[in-house]
């Protein structure tokens, strides 16, 4: 099996499942992508996450990039149809049965129960990519400030995106 196909054949059911978006199946994908295949190591998963939140659009680019550096510019395109057209057609599905069914007793607890499993999920993203990260002392502190400021400012990301890459540049982290 190809590459590009062993990843469509991952993505389009754990797309079914991202409940929160791409964030949600990151921590598989990363399994599958560093552990298990090795089409790519623990950094340069973590600079293709990086690369694709600095581009302008969803947060679903990470998976065309893994795409990319697996297949070039088909393994983009398959890879972007494979993670979005199945949660589309259930998507679909899914908002005509609530939409006959609005005032159903086990609507509420559903949504209510999706949500903490959402954010669990997206917490568990969130620790793949430190795994992946520079953890030295000044790299904590460059996130634990960008972090203070995009909390207490309106600044704009992409700001401190630049100033972190200038840091990196430097070979300060």
């Amino acid at each position: 099996m190809t590459p590009l196909l062993a990843l469509v054949l991952l993505l389009v059911p754990l797309s079914l499942v991202s409940f929160g978006g791409i964030p949600v199946i990151l921590p598989e994908i990363e399994r599958a992508a560093v552990d298990v295949n090795g089409w790519v190591t623990q950094r340069q998963f973590a600079d293709l996450y990086g690369l694709s939140q600095a581009a302008p659009g969803p947060n679903v680019m990470i998976v065309p990039a893994i795409g990319w550096w697996i297949g070039g510019v088909p393994g983009t395109l398959v890879t972007l149809i494979a993670v979005s057209l199945p949660p589309a057609v259930l998507a679909y599905v899914v908002a005509d049965v609530i939409a006959r069914n609005a005032n159903v007793w086990w609507r509420r607890p559903l949504e209510r129960g999706l949500s903490p499993i959402a954010v669990g999920l997206v917490w568990s993203s969130g620790l793949v990519l430190v795994q992946g990260s520079d953890q030295t002392a000044l790299a904590f502190v460059v996130t634990a400030v960008s972090a203070l400021v995009l909390f207490r400012t309106r600044t704009h990301p992409l700001l401190l995106l630049g100033i972190g890459a200038l840091i990196g540049a430097l070979g300060l982290v």
